[in-house]
Parts: structure tokens; C-alpha cells; sequence
């Protein structure tokens, strides 16, 4: 085995040494994300879990020998809203569930482990392991990031920021559109969104007043900026002390339809999607930069994304995450990526070779392609359901266990009623080619089947 094969065989039991050894409190929003976390605890060896969880989710509560689980029950609401509300809920815990936080941790000695998106508040009294700094979350506001890219020297799409009233906003919009309409995202006064939740095309007056009424309801600013043709994607960097690890590119799948606010469906994305080799070098290159701008200047550690449009005129930047992003566990599914980049933000650092890791998940991400379509609906389910689902003549088809699938539809609750995941199978997801349109063809497939109202949908940007 080489150096470089032996470094994730490395991590991996550092990170088991230093989670394993102690039990912890998990609090997220949805009780399948407390059972994911608890069971990769319990694999590596912690002598307890309690869990809260402040609805259901799709997959599951954790099993009760992995996990004491208290659930919290919120309603369903709008996704963004119900991630704040979750957040909230998580702060001003129920006297049954506190009581049991108390019953498990007497002496507050726990930390507690939670969704990537936390804004980091303790829980019960108890720290937030991997809180992130202030100054950190203040980035991801799609009104003040685009100073950063004048800051680190990366080339980006003229902007203009200007109050959320119709006027103001039409108005900029007429002096940067380009022919294809424009994007306007809204600032973060009521806390981050995403999920193309409130970043909205507008194309026409309808469309305009769709958006400006949809983000007045929560943003007192908005960037207007035209609309970038092209393969929307993004590239993750992991800031460790010394060296910036950057990751190869993903694509971002977005459709576009009229029955949300935004004008836009986010639906997670994939590495299947392969821009040029310049293009790829040049995406990689502006995400070390800003990695390395964060950390000088901010003092940055752990994870982070750089998101944008792959254009014809090179890769232009939209905003920044600094955070975990949907597609870092794309790069290398065993990988526990978010306990890493909480250990970082922690100060403690692996003892592995960050040179060595970047070569080894660079090689793993492009010999294991990965993707799935991830897409919230307002149908209200409470068990969840799986298909396998086959492409037969542009549409999806379920098929039994004997026959070849395109991918796993998993069905179930969600924030806004119901949640759907498509896990697409490697061997038959060509490499290459934009996701966009096999992601329409599985909204249409959700819309026949669930009634989810997402549909008709087409990609939203060009395919080629």
C-alpha cells in the first residue's frame, strides 16, 4: 500500500480515536440525520448517543440500541423557514427533553453534534462541537461575498446591490441584463438560505413582481446580476493550518419551473459532470486562492465551497458557503468529511500529510463518480417508500429487484411535507454530461407519482 492509499486508513482512525472515546448529544433537524450521525459514532466505538431531532425526515429514526431519540415534532413549513425554526426549537428545548439532556449528561461535561448549516448556538447549556466564527458565517450573504472576489483578484459578473422594492430592482435589472434575463438573491437578514430559495430569475414583469414580493417577505437587500449561461457548479476546499486540500468540481442541478417563488428547483447534483481540463484547473485554482485568503485573514479552518456558473468565458463565482457542502461527501462516500472539518474548526488537526489526502480524494473522486437528486415538495408523507427506477425511452419506469435500475428513489418526510432522493447508479450515469436533464426527467416521474406539483420543469441552464 502506498503512502498516499494509507492516508484515509489514517484519518479515519484518528477520527475514530477522538469521537469514539467519549458520548455526545446530537441535535438536528430531521431524526434520519441523528441516526446517520449515531450510528457512525457507535461504528467507531462512543459509548453513548442521545439524540434530538426536531421532526421527522425521510429513512428513519436511529435504532434505540444505537440512540436515545426525543423528537421534537415541528410542522411542516417552507424549507429555509423550517431550518430556522429547527434551529430555534433545538435552543428552547421542551422540560421533558431537557430533563433528559440532564438525566445523560449530570456533570455537563458533553458537547454536541449537529447539521452542517448550524449557526453553532449551544444546546441545553451544552457547547457546540465545531461552532463556527461569526466572522465565518457572515460570508454566506450573496449581497457582501462578491467583495471577497475583488479582494483575492477572481474575475466575476458585474452587480449591483439596491433595496428589495420593485423599483429599485427592475431598475438594475435593466442596466445588467444581457439578454437572458437576470438573478436576483437576496441578502441573509433573517439568517442563510439555500437551495436556490430565495436567488430568483426574472425574465419579464411577471416575473419581477414574483420576486420582488417573494423576497421582501424576507430580505431588506438583493443582488442583481445577469443571468450566467452555463453549467452551474461548485468545488470545495478544506483549510487545514498549512495547506489549502481542494477537491475536483461538481455540478450544481438546478431546473426551472413556475411553480416556485425563485423561478429555480434546486436538486443537490453530482461528479459526473466534467468541465474542461483548463476550465476544472482554473475553478480549483480560485477556490485555493479564496482558502487561502480566509484563513490569513479570518483565521479559517475546516470546509468551505466556492459556487458559481462555468461559462464560456471561464468559471465566474455567485457565492460562498463556509461550510460543509451538499456534494463533499460525492468526493468519497466513506469519508466522514463533516467530523473532519469540525475537528479543524476545533483546532485539532490530523495527523495525516494534507498534501497526500488532496491526491488521494482527487483520484478516488474521479475514479468514483457519484450523484444524487435531492428535492423538498409540499405533499404531506409519513412512512417512507423506495424504487428502483429504470430510463426507458426519456422517462422513469419502477422495476423489480431482477432488473437493471438507473438509480434508488427514496420517498418520504420531509420539512415541507415530503422529500425525495434519487441515488443514481454508477454504472449506468455517463460520465461527462450535464445531470440537468435526467433530474427533469425525475421531477416529472415525482410529479406522476406523488402529486408533488414541482413540474413541468426544464434545466435551467445549457446542458451542452
Amino acid at each position: 500500500m502506498t503512502d498516499d492509499a494509507r492516508v484515509l486508513d489514517e484519518l479515519d482512525a484518528w477520527l475514530g480515536d477522538l469521537y469514539g472515546a467519549r458520548r455526545w448529544i446530537v441535535a438536528t433537524e430531521v431524526d434520519g440525520a441523528v441516526a446517520a450521525t449515531a450510528r457512525r459514532l457507535k461504528a467507531w466505538g462512543s459509548p453513548g448517543v442521545l439524540g434530538i431531532a426536531a421532526r421527522q425526515g425521510t429513512g428513519g429514526p436511529p435504532d434505540p440500541e444505537t440512540c436515545e431519540l426525543h423528537q421534537l415534532s415541528l410542522p411542516q413549513m417552507p424549507m429555509m423557514d423550517g431550518i430556522h425554526a429547527a434551529e430555534d426549537a433545538l435552543r428552547d428545548l421542551p422540560d421533558s427533553v431537557a430533563a433528559a439532556v440532564e438525566r445523560f449528561d449530570p456533570g455537563r461535561e458533553l458537547a454536541v453534534l449537529g447539521a452542517f448549516f448550524s449557526d453553532g448556538r449551544p444546546v441545553a447549556g451544552r457547547p457546540f462541537w465545531g461552532a463556527r466564527d461569526r466572522r465565518w458565517q457572515a460570508l454566506d450573504d450573496k449581497t457582501v461575498v462578491d467583495r471577497l472576489w475583488d479582494e483575492v483578484g477572481v474575475p466575476r459578473a458585474p452587480f449591483e446591490v439596491v433595496p428589495v422594492t420593485l423599483e429599485a430592482l427592475t431598475a438594475a435589472a435593466a442596466r445588467l441584463d444581457r439578454g437572458e434575463g437576470t438573478v436576483w438573491s437576496g441578502d441573509a437578514r433573517a439568517g442563510f438560505h439555500g437551495g436556490a430559495t430565495y436567488t430568483c430569475h426574472v425574465t419579464d414583469e411577471a416575473s419581477a413582481v414574483r420576486a420582488a414580493t417573494h423576497l421582501a417577505s424576507r430580505c431588506d437587500a438583493a443582488r442583481v446580476m445577469p443571468f450566467l449561461a452555463g453549467i452551474p457548479c461548485s468545488a470545495h476546499g478544506i483549510v487545514f493550518p498549512d495547506h489549502v486540500v481542494v477537491l475536483r468540481p461538481a455540478e450544481m442541478v438546478v431546473v426551472r419551473t413556475d411553480r416556485t417563488p425563485s423561478g429555480f428547483l434546486y436538486l443537490r447534483g453530482g461528479t459526473y459532470w466534467d468541465p474542461p481540463p483548463a476550465r476544472r484547473e482554473e475553478l480549483r485554482d480560485v477556490v485555493r486562492r479564496v482558502g487561502e485568503h480566509l484563513r490569513g485573514t479570518l483565521d479559517y479552518r475546516g470546509a468551505f465551497t466556492v459556487d458559481g456558473v462555468m461559462t464560456a468565458d471561464g468559471f465566474r463565482p455567485t457565492e460562498l458557503n463556509p461550510r460543509v457542502g451538499a456534494a463533499l461527501t460525492m468526493m468519497a462516500p466513506a469519508v466522514p468529511f463533516t467530523f473532519l472539518s469540525d475537528a479543524l474548526v476545533e483546532r485539532l488537526v490530523p495527523p495525516v500529510d494534507p498534501l497526500a489526502l488532496e491526491r488521494v480524494l482527487l483520484s478516488t473522486a474521479d475514479a468514483e463518480r457519484n450523484g444524487s437528486f435531492g428535492v423538498v415538495f409540499d405533499r404531506t408523507l409519513r412512512n417512507t417508500v423506495r424504487a428502483r427506477l429504470q430510463l426507458r425511452d426519456g422517462r422513469f419506469v419502477a422495476v423489480g429487484d431482477e432488473e437493471p435500475a438507473n438509480g434508488i428513489a427514496t420517498i418520504g418526510p420531509g420539512v415541507s411535507g415530503g422529500y425525495a432522493n434519487l441515488s443514481l447508479d454508477r454504472e449506468r450515469t455517463p460520465v461527462g454530461p450535464s445531470l440537468g436533464p435526467l433530474a427533469a426527467t425525475f421531477v416529472d416521474w415525482l410529479d406522476t407519482h406523488f402529486g408533488s406539483g414541482l413540474g413541468p420543469v426544464v434545466p435551467a441552464f445549457d446542458p451542452t
